[in-house]
């Protein structure tokens, strides 16, 4: 009894094992096709021409319950980003850097309109629409804080920007349609430490705060991110067919393009289902 465990248990590691070797042979065959003019990926690809711009400070208040003048002075105390940047510049940015990275990459990328997608697809061809952006400026609170001895706290208010997307994969194909979200954020600096000196407590601290230009830093690196996260989508995909979807690993690739597999998903988009 104890002979016959021992072999199905060395029988079940041994398939396991092949069935490891061969999705991580799969994946490096996938970033190899990338390199190959006849075997690479080809994505089509259209972006929005709008920018969405919205600012949860504002959202909060019920300016319908002022004056336009007194309305208008809120507007402009909480607001410092959003109506200071210049949407076309974010929107080129964010295709921009979207297109160079999928190139990058090794995809053949085809930029067309929208209504010029292809309608039918296969493993190796795609398409990609950035159908959503969403600038986000908002606001929250922090402190610095005694490092020992007797708690005391400073707070500040600190601002906050965050770029959404959605991008909507092979739309125009109902079994293998995706929506994915991504969203990146920029902060202000906040740090420091609160010191006691002749019975009295300061806040020893700097503070940096964001600017309209961080924007467009922030739009390229979503982009960038967006891109990153679409080759891991894609690796995946061609990993489960390849094995037959049997292979429990996640794979990817890291900042620096290089490989990677864990057991749990890693550097991925958010994918909304219609519930949501």
């Amino acid at each position: 009894m104890n002979n016959r465990f021992f072999l199905i248990t060395v029988l079940v590691l041994a398939v396991f094992g092949f069935s490891n070797l061969k999705a991580q042979q799969a994946a490096r065959q996938f970033k190899l096709n990338q390199r190959d003019s006849a075997s690479r990926d080809v994505v089509y690809f259209c972006c929005t021409d709008r920018l969405i711009l919205t600012n949860d400070n504002i959202n909060r208040m019920n300016l319908d319950l002022v004056d336009s003048a007194t309305g208008n002075e809120l507007i402009k105390k909480y607001t410092d980003i959003v109506d200071k940047v210049n949407d076309s510049i974010i929107l080129s940015t964010f295709r921009n850097g979207l297109l160079s990275k999928l190139r990058l990459y090794g995809f053949e990328v085809v930029e067309v309109k929208k209504e010029d997608m292809p309608k039918q697809f296969d493993i190796r061809h795609h398409t990609v629409e950035v159908a959503q952006l969403e600038l986000e400026e908002y606001s929250f609170v922090d402190s610095v804080s005694t490092m020992q001895g007797e708690h005391r706290a400073m707070q500040k208010m600190l601002n906050g920007i965050r770029l959404n997307a959605w991008i909507v994969y092979n739309g125009e194909d109902t079994n293998s349609m995706q929506t994915f979200f991504c969203d990146e954020q920029m902060t202000d600096e906040f740090h420091g430490f609160v010191e006691k000196e002749s019975d009295k407590y300061y806040a020893n601290y700097t503070l940096t705060r964001i600017n309209p230009n961080d924007a467009y830093i922030l739009s390229d690196y979503t982009a960038k991110v967006c891109a990153r996260y679409f080759f891991n989508f894609l690796i995946n995909r061609y990993v489960w067919f390849q094995t037959g979807g049997q292979d429990k690993n996640y794979y990817g690739i890291n900042e620096d393009n290089e490989l990677m597999y864990d057991s749990s998903p890693f550097d991925n988009f958010d994918i909304i289902t219609q519930e949501d």
